[in-house]
């Protein structure tokens, strides 16, 4: 049988077993082999005993290597024989002149474990689905992800894969991932194209997906959500121009009427959160969601002592906003609900937990109880009271950063973190004397 095909490939420095490196070794010398270290067995070209710095049961690990020259390529490979004790020397001889009749052959001796390997692959990415694979990369990501907000058991982040890209993506969610082209990518993308920002945050999420099944040896072509996915593959138009919309907005000299007729309804929870939204700039889930450890007074070094709310935004962006006469007297208004947790909890809550209002509480109250003001002024969103507060300070001249501080939207560094309480508290006092003085006190627009 011949031996001279197989070559060692790695220094071993000339250790062998036996030292004299004329006969086979004993099965005694093996087990007295514990330095770290690549041993050469004597006789046999290209077997090693490799004794590793580890421990296993108070002996060092240690495992059988044939390096040899692929017959295929011609490149120096290595194979694992086994591990010592488990494959004993007789073992792992027999297994060495296997592998050297193979090289003779002219058959690589890691062939068929490749070839067994590569099928194992082919037959889980035959069962492997899309949707098993973005189940896998929700469960590895969701931990990173902002927490739930109040109310809710899973993250927005979360709610978005579960909902909305589960709903896109049905066509090929429980097709074999090995199996989607780009055709079937951009068949998935085509209808909501229109829709801009939706259609990119879904291809950002399945490029995302693909990238996991690509790391895993579960897709073998180069990941198909490409950006312009759609332009590239169908060509069925040009891209459209993409334009920001705004949310409707009261105009801010308009405001003090609006005060007046909000000021006119009945004293309700909704109209309370309304006032709050209005006299604070926040948006409507931070009102909903407010809790009454988010209230409290504070002593800043510059403003001295001040009530303030915290928004909660669900995300690392927490601010503190001042609390003006009119937002302190919304608070001490509702003390009377009787909220424990909440500042306004619905009366819809299960007697064992206190629930926020749903989203669309305020947006309901608006259309049924200010439905004239809109229909005299035009339409407007809760959320537009952001807008018209931050209009209404950088027309009065106020710096664009303490107008940004406003609405939470802080342009923060690593070392400068100002919240601006003292400037935000006196732009919402003016803010508040302005709402309540009567309409013929307005400056006429010219």
């Amino acid at each position: 049988m011949p031996r001279d095909t197989a070559a060692p490939t790695k220094s071993t420095r000339g250790r062998s077993i036996p030292a004299s490196g004329t006969r086979l070794p004993t099965s005694q010398e093996i087990v007295g082999t514990t330095s770290p270290g690549s041993y050469k067995i004597a006789t046999c070209p290209g077997l090693t005993l490799e004794v590793s710095t580890s421990f296993v049961d108070s002996k060092p690990k240690r495992r059988w290597m044939m390096r040899f020259t692929s017959p295929a390529s011609g490149k120096q490979r290595e194979a694992g024989l086994g591990a010592f004790p488990t494959v004993g020397l007789a073992d792992a001889l027999t297994a060495y002149r296997e592998n050297l009749v193979k090289i003779a052959r002219g058959v690589c001796p890691l062939a068929e474990k490749e070839a067994i390997r590569e099928g194992r692959r082919e037959e889980q990415t035959a069962r492997t689905t899309f949707w098993s694979v973005v189940e896998d990369y929700i469960a590895a990501n969701s931990p990173k992800w902002a927490a739930p907000p109040p109310g809710r058991y899973m993250s927005r982040e979360e709610a978005f894969w579960r909902k909305r890209f589960k709903g896109v993506v049905a066509p090929i969610a429980n097709k074999p991932i090995g199996e989607i082209t780009k055709r079937d990518v951009a068949d998935v993308l085509r209808p909501i194209y229109d829709s801009v920002s939706v259609c990119d945050k879904i291809q950002k999420r399945m490029h995302a997906v693909f990238a996991r099944a690509i790391a895993q040896d579960l897709y073998a072509y180069a990941n198909p959500a490409v950006r312009n996915l759609v332009e590239t593959q169908i060509r069925v138009r040009k891209p459209i121009e993409r334009r920001v919309t705004h949310r409707a907005a009261v105009h801010w000299h308009n405001m003090p009427e609006f005060w007046k007729l909000l000021m006119e309804q009945p004293l309700t929870p909704k109209r309370l959160m309304l006032q709050l939204v209005v006299v604070t700039g926040f948006r409507g889930i931070e009102v909903r969601t407010l809790r009454w450890s988010d209230v409290m007074a504070i002593t800043d070094p510059y403003a001295g002592e001040i009530a303030v709310a915290v928004a909660r935004t669900g995300k690392s962006e927490d601010y503190r906003q001042p609390l003006s006469v009119l937002g302190l007297e919304v608070i001490e208004a509702a003390r009377a609900l009787g909220g424990k947790e909440f500042v306004f909890p619905s009366p819809d809550s299960a007697s064992e937990r206190e629930m926020p209002y749903t989203e669309n509480a305020l947006m309901l109250y608006v259309r049924a109880n200010l439905k004239n003001f809109a229909d005299k002024h035009g339409a407007f969103s809760v959320h537009g009271f952001r807008s018209t507060l931050e209009t209404w300070a950088s027309e009065n001249g106020y710096r664009k950063d303490l107008v940004s501080a406003l609405t939470g939207h802080f342009n923060k560094t690593e070392y400068n973190r100002s919240e601006f309480l003292k400037d935000k508290y006196e732009i919402l006092k003016r803010y508040s004397r302005y709402l309540v003085q009567t309409p013929s006190q307005q400056p006429k627009i010219k």
